[in-house]
């Protein structure tokens, strides 16, 4: 395998693979270009990163220009892998940590963290269905503690405050609040089956298909 050089611009960029053409690193101003199969599939420009993308709009940009008609396309990929008994529930956590800090200002930083683990909570990962569940976890930060404020579970189900939710949304709280007010305008007016709404007098329930009804409400 031989590589070459020269000082300048080239048609094929300033390193190129001999016998291939189609592979070579460019080197431009301020600019760096890692090109395979005659594309550029890294480029290093000022302080930023694309992958996919010779015009980076932030510090890593990653950019997919071909649709082949797949269902879904993975553009990041995170494996972590354990082979000890680390912990029962929430096994092998895989962490996604957001730091933000105020240097100038002496401020303290503070972290919030997105996680995948297996083996949701409840769910020993030796058995079929800890071993392929997952759930996703996400953690915030209060006074210098990181700590769990809200996951999805591996049925679907939204846990606040609690990190096994029991239905398809559990808030661990002794109260929710919806803030803005509405009044349907009759008890035939546009809403879908579960529909909750308030106003000064009433709270609305929507039934069924366009389909309301309502019960007072009162001070005491």
């Amino acid at each position: 395998m031989a590589y070459l050089y020269s000082k300048g611009k080239r048609v094929f960029g300033d390193i190129t693979f001999e016998d291939d053409t189609n592979t070579q690193i460019d080197f431009e101003d301020d600019y760096i270009g890692l090109v395979a199969s005659g594309s550029t599939v890294l480029a290093v420009s000022g302080s930023k990163v694309g992958i996919g993308t010779t015009a980076p709009e932030a510090y890593l940009d990653i950019k997919n220009t071909a649709d082949d008609g797949t269902t879904n396309r993975t553009m990041i990929r995170l494996h972590n892998y354990r082979d000890d008994d680390a912990n029962v529930n929430d096994w092998a956590p895989t962490s996604i940590d957001f730091e933000i800090e105020n240097v100038a200002g002496g401020v303290k930083g503070a972290t919030a963290r997105i996680a995948a683990v297996l083996a949701p909570e409840g769910t020993n990962h030796n058995s079929t269905e800890g071993e392929q569940s997952s759930a996703l976890m996400f953690s915030t930060m209060d006074d210098d503690t990181l700590s769990e404020a809200m996951r999805i579970n591996h049925k679907g189900s939204v846990g606040i405050g609690t990190g096994n939710p029991t239905d398809s949304l559990d808030i661990n709280s002794d109260s929710i609040r919806i803030r803005t007010n509405k009044t349907p305008s009759s008890a035939s007016d546009t809403g879908d089956a579960g529909r909750i709404c308030w106003d000064s007098n009433y709270i609305y329930i929507c039934i069924a298909t366009n389909t309301w009804k309502r019960v007072a409400i009162a001070s005491w």
